[in-house]
């Protein structure tokens, strides 16, 4: 019994121990609170320890992190139902928001905010062509064919150039989130 639990530790130090700074930068920037980071931290991992079989992908653990301090930090937040303020980083200067007297939907839209923030930065980081084929699919909701039709492309071109500007756009918007 004991040497399974040092396995189960051992396997979940070599997944996750690169994650730490991570998930407290993403608990931080929504809550701005020091010692409740702490607890929220301490609840997120616990969860992680108590399901890190489900994972199937190891390299999508940050993302698998992330969504899993987002439901601790909610439900936290709809027990609590107290009064606080966030703080959000939007380019070069600290946009405050304060939630004073608000529910639980106010985190929700200041995290949304922040993801929001990362999609548009990486967005354009993207050269032209590929910024419109992204929007014109994603946001317009444009099928390939009819963007092949408006940019006088075959559909297979319009298909794999939407792939290839999807992967770029992916990375970018990893590596501003590990920047952050």
């Amino acid at each position: 019994m004991i040497n399974s639990i040092q396995k189960r530790n051992e396997l979940f130090l070599d997944r996750f121990s690169v994650h730490i700074g991570m998930l407290y930068k993403y608990l931080y920037r929504i809550t701005e609170d020091a010692w409740l980071v702490d607890d929220l931290e301490q609840d997120t991992w616990f969860i992680v320890l108590e399901k890190m079989n489900q994972l199937k992908n190891p390299s999508s653990a940050g993302p698998w992190i992330r969504k899993i301090a987002y439901s601790v930090a909610m439900k936290h937040y709809r027990k609590s139902q107290n009064n606080y303020s966030c703080t959000m980083y939007v380019d070069n200067y600290v946009k405050y928001m304060d939630a004073s007297k608000t529910n639980s939907d106010t985190l929700e839209i200041l995290i949304l905010e922040y993801e929001g923030n990362l999609a548009i930065k990486a967005l354009k980081r993207l050269n032209g062509k590929s910024q419109r084929l992204i929007w014109m699919r994603y946001v317009m909701d444009i099928k390939p064919q009819q963007i092949s039709e408006i940019m006088n492309l075959k559909v297979s071109t319009v298909k794999s150039r939407l792939h290839r500007a999807l992967i770029e756009y992916r990375d970018s918007y990893h590596e501003l989130d590990r920047m952050d």
